[in-house]
């Protein structure tokens, strides 16, 4: 019976670490997942921007209170709803509840959709890589002018050259300085990037 009930509690012991290792393994699947949408729905977005409206910028929004947004139109392609086929306008942007959202509409009607596309966004930071012939303190100017620039003004006509997206997705910036997420997209229509040192 001593034994018996030694193989039991082996048993019991396995079963309850299984059950927490598959409890372990079904969150990081929903976390790479979710993190994989996102990066492919940004993408769809950043790199197939409109070229009959052109609209790249970023701005403050009165709901925005951790970082501005960005606004582009873009290419939608063909959609169920005819409302939201073709070029439309979007906004990116982290919502109070620290939602990264994707928000979109036509730019002459009402209405619009809004998409999660990571949740626990602690903190956001655009740079966009373009030159630039200003000189500013706060601007690290790399080969021949280049820079990483914070904001897109939207008196830019242009748009940049790269686009870069970081995140402190679940973790807090103040703790910890590097992000844990960093996608860079590049926009389709843009001429070759040549940095001669």
């Amino acid at each position: 019976m001593a034994l018996t009930a030694l193989l039991i509690t082996l048993l019991f012991r396995f079963l309850i670490f299984h059950s927490m290792f598959q409890k372990k393994i079904e969150k990081a699947s929903h976390t790479i997942l979710q993190l994989q949408r996102a990066q492919e729905r940004l993408n769809s977005v950043l790199t197939n921007q409109s070229s009959e409206t052109p609209i790249f910028y970023t701005t403050f929004f009165p709901d925005d209170t951790i970082s501005s947004s960005l606004v582009i139109s873009f290419n939608a392609g063909t959609d169920p709803d005819p409302k939201y086929s073709g070029t439309l306008l979007g906004r990116i942007h982290v919502s109070k509840e620290k939602n990264l959202l994707f928000t979109y509409w036509q730019t002459d009607k009402e209405g619009y959709r809004s998409e999660i596309l990571l949740q626990q966004v602690n903190d956001l930071q655009w740079n966009f890589l373009s030159q630039t012939l200003e000189k500013q303190a706060n601007i690290q100017t790399l080969a021949n002018n280049w820079a990483w620039l914070k904001d897109w003004p939207k008196k830019k006509v242009s748009s940049p050259e790269i686009i870069r997206l970081v995140l402190w997705c679940g973790i807090e910036r103040k703790t910890q300085k590097n992000p844990n997420i960093q996608w860079a997209f590049i926009p389709t229509t843009i001429n070759p990037i040549l940095m001669v040192q």
